[in-house]
């Protein structure tokens, strides 16, 4: 490719110049005023290719086309070379080669492209040889070993040594040529598992914990920027390291495996110190900081003639120059000479730490190739292979600490507590000696997979992150972890601490991920889709390495969006999402995903691979995903009105994440319990669970949700005051804000919002009412806009408004049917519709509504919801006079309803004076009236008083209700609606004749 773009410029050119950067075409060298820097092959031809066609859009596909003919490469291939382009450019030139999200690179250069005379004889350039220089995918000519180097079994140096095993030292930099580092395509570079967070119980949403803790596990948590200037023990000044493994594919595994060892093994240790950062390829490319990361390449094979031999080479390139270490031997030998490998490697990155004491790797050969495939399972994202692999692995070489280590965190990843802490102490028994820093960070990681401990691994993060600023994957991992305990509200703190702004994308984008899942977990809906959008918009432009990435960060926002307008949501987005995961290698977020589409899906159309993906969950040990599985298909049956199965399903995920010690899981499906209560009227039960609830630690919505039960459940009694009390302390525990609602997260101030309103109706205060309704309405919440809808059109209608009314409640019964799917959200919703069409005097579009809703609750058992429809159809059958019906309605919604509950108890009790009135009993009509008026103005409900000042004739007195105060309630509240005139209209002026006057609406 290279000398097909020489016909660019005139034959026998040899130099270019670009501003003060001078091209050696001969030498493939960039002159550079502070120096001179070699390029590798693919390196060479890449920048050949931009000089010949600058200011031009290249896409990836036309770059691998064009730099890997007919050849098949990672994509890191890529970005790694513009990376490495980049360095060599220099800082001050590294923006000549612009990013374009989505589609490739173009290279703008300050001004033309220019030839530089020679005074060397005019002739064809002969375009570099791409074999020039020394090959880190071959091995060193035998020349330079020498003799008797190579350690032979039984020899002092031999790989049962504890002592060093001599390392063959290859110059890193000829003059001929850099090293071809494209010789092989590198692997596919790491992604980071996110955690999922969980919202409100009963809005779908997750947290899987498959995350932190298992990226850390093989190598370390990828996206972890590189350290600046601090003073850390060993070392004066902290580093990065990128691990690129130089891996043929194409090669036999029996070279391969002795690579992906020192990588592992190599990667454990560095990622162990404080002082030390690990990136990978992927990162490589956008890597932004000033000054570059130390590069160790990792390159292995079969020594030429030798068969019986294998080699492995670790190339190490910073800003100081190149050094390249290599260690030979028969696949019995490889083990401990990549043990000692891996000690030279990490003399030479960290000269301070020289001679520091380390565990032995301490495992055969078969063992160390089948714990190669475990780690490029885990690499491939496939983690239920690699726990499977590193059970076995374990199980056959107990004293392979390595290999505990990663299996616990992996199960611990998993949900598996138990078996995780085991593996741990394992783990920790086996891994010494170490240096007092990684100690540290082993007990870390040791207090992390116990969920007994978690508030101890917290402070341990917590000091370590103090201590080593740098170091950013602690503050990951305390973040992740307060986030793990539900403890999102600090998470964020951390996360929104100064000082993220100069991380490299890879961070930033981890970062983002982090605080959408805080903010998720908070019902910050709004932020959270803010920081995906981030998220997803850096994963796009940093290329197809980050698909992974991308794909978390659309789950996110569909996430997001049903939970706000789920009747509004495409699901066939979860089923684009999974594929997604497919391709980044992420089967078990694809799992996951498709089994969100499948349970999100309406009952009718439910998909019989929801018992499948339920046992594959099971079968490869994601304890976490099956938690949520079990508790979406809990949903499921409650969306299907099927109660039994909705809680034998919601016990079984109860009962797992208590197996599981998942705080948050438990506190979720706890919430989804107490929200069950609510829509079945077992409201004895649903103060229970509040109490018990209260001695978790519950944050965000979560929290607030709570305490807007208990205030629900005082507003049910007629406690209205009450009510408004605990609102008000939970808003000003949020924070102060310009309102009553001002602290509160969006979706928790609407929730309140509307409940203020619903109180604030009750007690007559209908400009308040209004004002809180349109709180109500203002967040992207189709529940809670739903809501306000409905409190307008009752304050319209209490208003005297009718017309008005009606026109929301159209609205609103359409709009249900479009933002909430089916089940029992939208089965509540509608209730409240035709109860309040009822009272508008649309008995027959009611009454429709009504026998429509009621075989959708027959045996849910949604009894309160069922009383509430019976009472509604009692009330029509009564406007129509049609008594005995009414008398058999209410009777079923009266055993139906919660006792003692005065929002059901005064329409019940206002409804039998009526029928009392119809069947002539005048007198217990009149004695039920007194005591019901009675406990309306006990409880201030002046609604209820209004209406029932609606049966009395005008002259009427009763005890604390005269004719002058039924009047000034009147005109206080301006509620002239507020009349039973629609439920007596049956009624005869000789039906309502009584002792306490009272009268017809004839």
């Amino acid at each position: 490719m290279t000398a097909s773009l020489f016909s660019t410029w005139p034959q026998g050119t040899r130099r270019l110049r670009i501003g003060d950067l001078d091209v050696d075409l001969h030498c493939r060298r960039l002159v550079r005023p502070d120096e001179e820097v070699e390029l590798t092959q693919r390196v060479f031809e890449l920048l050949v290719l931009f000089l010949a066609e600058p200011n031009v859009l290249h896409s990836r596909a036309e770059l691998f086309k064009r730099l890997w003919p007919d050849v098949v490469v990672e994509d890191a291939n890529l970005s790694q070379s513009i990376w490495m382009l980049r360095k060599a450019l220099g800082p001050e030139r590294r923006q000549w080669i612009r990013t374009v999200a989505k589609s490739g690179y173009i290279f703008e250069p300050p001004g033309p492209v220019e030839i530089v005379a020679s005074a060397e004889p005019a002739g064809a350039p002969s375009p570099p040889r791409a074999d020039s220089g020394h090959d880190l995918a071959a091995p060193a000519p035998d020349a330079s070993e020498p003799a008797g180097d190579r350690p032979s079994p039984g020899s002092p140096a031999a790989p049962s040594s504890v002592g060093r095993v001599p390392i063959v030292e290859v110059d890193a930099a000829p003059a001929t040529g850099g090293a071809d580092m494209d010789a092989s395509p590198a692997p596919k570079p790491d992604a980071t598992v996110k955690a999922r967070a969980t919202g409100r119980s009963y809005w779908p949403s997750r947290f899987i914990v498959v995350g932190l803790a298992v990226a850390l596990a093989m190598l370390v948590l990828t996206g972890i920027t590189r350290l600046r200037d601090q003073l850390m023990p060993g070392s004066d000044q902290a580093i990065s390291v990128a691990l690129v493994e130089i891996d043929d594919e194409d090669a036999p595994a029996e070279t391969r495996w002795p690579i992906t060892l020192l990588r592992a093994w190599l990667g454990w240790k560095l990622a162990m110190l404080p002082d030390v950062t690990v990136l990978n390829e992927a990162h490589l490319a956008t890597h932004t900081a000033e000054e570059s990361p130390q590069i160790v390449m990792l390159a292995g094979g079969r020594v030429p003639g030798r068969p019986d031999l294998l080699y492995v080479r670790a190339r190490l390139d910073g800003d100081t120059g190149g050094r390249q270490l290599e260690v030979r031997g028969t696949a019995d030998e490889l083990p401990a000479l990549v043990d000692a490998l891996s000690r030279q490697v990490m003399d030479v990155l960290l000269p301070g730490r020289e001679g520091e004491a380390w565990p032995q790797i301490g495992i055969d050969a078969d063992i160390a190739r089948r714990y190669a495939d475990a780690y490029k399972a885990h690499h491939r994202r496939d983690f239920a292979r690699s726990r499977r692999d590193l059970r076995e692995i374990v199980a056959d070489a107990p004293d392979f600490g390595l290999a505990q280590y990663q299996l616990s965190l992996a199960l611990s990843g998993l949900g598996h507590a138990s078996a995780a802490i085991h593996h741990m102490e394992r783990a920790v028994a086996d891994l010494q000696p170490l240096p007092a820093d990684a100690a540290q960070v082993l007990e870390a990681r040791r207090l992390g997979v116990d969920p007994a401990r978690i508030e101890e691994a917290t402070r341990a993060f917590v000091a370590l992150a103090e201590r080593y600023p740098g170091k950013r994957d602690f503050a990951f991992e305390q973040a992740w972890s307060l986030i793990a305990t539900g403890r999102a509200a600090d998470a964020l703190e951390i996360l929104e601490r100064p000082g993220w702004d100069d991380i490299p994308v890879g961070p930033t984008i981890l970062r983002e991920q982090l605080l959408a899942q805080a903010q998720g977990i908070l019902s910050n809906y709004d932020a959270a889709a803010q920081h995906a959008r981030t998220a997803l918009r850096l994963a796009e432009e940093a290329g197809a390495a980050w698909q992974y990435e991308q794909a978390t960060a659309r789950l996110h926002l569909a996430e997001i969006e049903y939970t706000q307008f789920p009747g509004r949501m495409d699901l066939a987005r979860f089923d684009e999402i999974a594929n997604q995961f497919d391709a980044a290698d992420a089967p078990a977020d694809a799992l996951y995903t498709r089994f969100l589409a499948e349970s999100l899906r309406p009952s009718g159309e439910a998909s019989k691979r929801l018992d499948a993906l339920l046992a594959t969950a099971r079968n490869d040990g994601y304890l976490s995903i099956e938690i949520e599985i079990l508790r979406l298909a809990a949903l499921q049956q409650r969306s299907k009105g099927d109660h039994a199965g909705y809680r034998k399903w919601l016990e079984q995920a109860l009962a797992t994440a208590r197996e599981a010690g998942d705080i948050v899981a438990i506190q979720a499906i706890e919430t989804d319990m107490l929200y069950e209560t609510l829509m079945t009227g077992e409201l004895d039960r649903a103060r229970e669970l509040i109490e018990q609830l209260r001695d978790t630690r519950l944050e965000g919505d979560m929290a607030h949700w709570i305490n807007q039960t208990e205030a629900f459940l005082s507003y049910a009694d007629g406690q209205y005051d009450k009510a408004l009390g605990i609102l008000d302390r939970d808003a000003h525990a949020a924070g102060e804000g310009s309102d009553e609602e001002g602290g509160l997260p969006a979706v928790s101030a609407a929730r309140a919002a509307c409940m203020r309103g619903r109180m604030q109706m009750a007690q007559g205060d209908l400009v308040s009412a209004r004002n809180s309704w349109a709180r109500c309405g203002q967040p992207n919440f189709a529940i809670t806009q739903l809501y306000a809808l409905h409190g307008m059109a009752l304050s319209d209608l209490l208003a005297g408004d009718r017309e008005a009314a009606l026109e929301k409640l159209e609205v609103a019964q359409r709009r249900a049917l479009e933002d909430l799917p089916p089940g029992p959200d939208r089965l509540d919703f509608q209730v409240q519709v035709a109860a309040l069409m009822v009272r508008a005097g649309e008995l027959d579009a009611a009454h429709d509504l009504f026998e429509h809703l009621l075989p959708q609750l027959e045996g849910g058992g949604y009894d309160w919801l069922k009383a509430e429809v019976e009472l509604g159809l009692a009330e029509i059958a009564a406007a129509r006079g049609e008594w005995a019906s009414s008398r058999n309605l209410a009777e079923q919604a009266r055993m139906a309803a919660p006792k003692d509950t005065w929002v059901v108890e005064q329409r019940l009790d206002l409804l039998d004076v009526v029928l009392m009135l119809a069947a002539g009993n005048r007198g217990e009509a009149a004695d039920l009236l007194t005591r019901m008026d009675e406990k309306a103005h006990r409880t201030g409900d002046a609604v209820a008083q209004l209406e029932a000042h609606s049966l009395m004739s005008r002259d009427a007195t009763l005890k604390g209700c005269s004719p002058a105060t039924r009047s000034a309630l009147l005109a206080r509240t301006g509620l002239r609606g507020a009349s039973l005139a629609w439920l007596t209209q049956s009624l005869t002026a000789t039906d309502m004749e009584s002792d306490v006057g009272l009268q017809t609406s004839r």
